[in-house]
């Protein structure tokens, strides 16, 4: 039976897509070479922060913390809301770090600059004797991304979408600059319309098809502690300029950063956290939080994130192929970015008014061979 829908990746923008779609009256497939979080989406740090350097983004977390919560009628506990608290030692970024709190609060979000010793007077573990400024923003959480990415492709499958994994993708089947479908490690799967939300993988699915993408893939690492007795209550946590965060993790701390701004092959790369990182984040958190000197880690791990240009996902219709749609490129802010466009992307599919205006994230924006560098979505600016 010929799909009306065929999504590549079974990865949160994947499953969120096919979330969305379910229940249509459409035969939507969700493809996956592993099973749903298992790749990139299942190795990151699930924040929710709307502490962001531009005002889509600022609106498109928003709209994922009221779809994360509304998945609690799936058996989802919904987003943690701990709070986030971003941090700086150095006075230069004091005046933009004023100028975001003052938008996020012109934007009716509840958002508090801080200095001195009001820094982490909700918060005395945390030592703030070099710290200079920061915003805190009582209202963001955080998610397991592995448990929502399993939630949402389950409540897919519950609304009628086909769920085919273990397939491994050769290729993209078209005629005519047409797309007819698939070629799979299982056979040839025929669709309307296919959409390649496959994290990493996106451009090199396309390139056969003369389709070029500007994604890069870059790697990035993450930490869990051993439980630890006695630890206090303890917001989201990210430190400028340094990079390096914490946040809740059951009776722990997840702690990352080890972001690598260089191209990473997704056919090779080391999903194990470097060595370095261990040393070098518990030298930070015992001069950070001196609770900790002692701290013990439990596991760690290294996923893929890709960058684009703009550091702004590609969204919408390939238009060298008629019927082939690309849902890419979150820059590490797929689990803030991935759902409402998930959720525009099915609207647009079915002839409906996207609840986001994706015209400014056509996949089609950028020249030919366009070179950049990779750079941080997680930032100020």
């Amino acid at each position: 039976m010929k799909a009306d829908v065929l999504i590549i990746g079974a990865g949160i923008a994947g499953s969120a897509l096919a979330y969305h779609l379910s229940d249509e009256g459409l035969h939507v497939v969700l493809l996956d070479k592993d099973y749903p979080g298992l790749g990139a989406s299942g190795r990151s740090s699930g924040l929710l922060t709307v502490q962001h350097w531009n005002s889509l983004d600022l609106a498109l977390s928003q709209a994922s913390l009221r779809i994360y919560d509304n998945l609690v009628q799936e058996g989802n506990g919904g987003a943690r809301r701990v709070g986030f608290l971003r941090v700086t030692s150095r006075e230069e970024d004091v005046p933009r770090m004023k100028e975001r709190a003052a938008m996020y609060r012109k934007e009716g979000l509840e958002a508090e600059f801080l200095e001195g010793r009001a820094l982490t007077s909700g918060f005395p573990a945390i030592s703030a004797s070099d710290l200079v400024a920061g915003i805190f923003t009582p209202e963001d959480g955080y998610v397991d991304a592995y448990d929502y990415t399993s939630t949402l492709a389950a409540a897919a499958k519950k609304g009628g979408v086909v769920m085919t994994m273990g397939t491994r993708v050769k290729g993209i089947h078209t005629r005519s600059s047409v797309v007819e479908g698939v070629d799979t490690s299982g056979g040839r799967l025929s669709a309307e319309v296919v959409v390649v939300a496959a994290g990493a993988w996106s451009a090199s699915l396309l390139t056969d098809e003369g389709v070029f993408l500007p994604l890069k893939p870059y790697r990035t690492q993450a930490l869990v502690t051993a439980p630890i007795e006695g630890l206090p209550d303890l917001p989201m946590f990210h430190e400028l300029p340094g990079g390096f965060y914490f946040r809740p993790d059951q009776d722990g701390l997840l702690l990352g950063d080890g972001t690598e701004q260089r191209e990473a092959d997704p056919r090779n790369y080391n999903t194990q956290a470097d060595f370095a990182l261990y040393s070098d984040i518990a030298a930070w958190i015992s001069m950070r939080m001196p609770i900790l000197k002692d701290l013990k880690f439990a596991r760690g791990w290294a996923g893929l994130c890709v960058a684009t240009p703009d550091r702004f996902p590609l969204v919408g219709p390939i238009e060298e192929v008629e019927g082939l749609y690309v849902l890419a490129g979150f820059n590490g802010l797929g689990v803030m970015r991935s759902p409402p466009l998930a959720r525009s992307l099915s609207e647009t599919l079915l002839g409906r008014k996207p609840s986001f205006n994706l015209a400014s994230l056509h996949p089609g924006r950028f020249d030919q061979n366009v070179e950049f560098p990779i750079r941080e979505g997680f930032t100020l600016v």
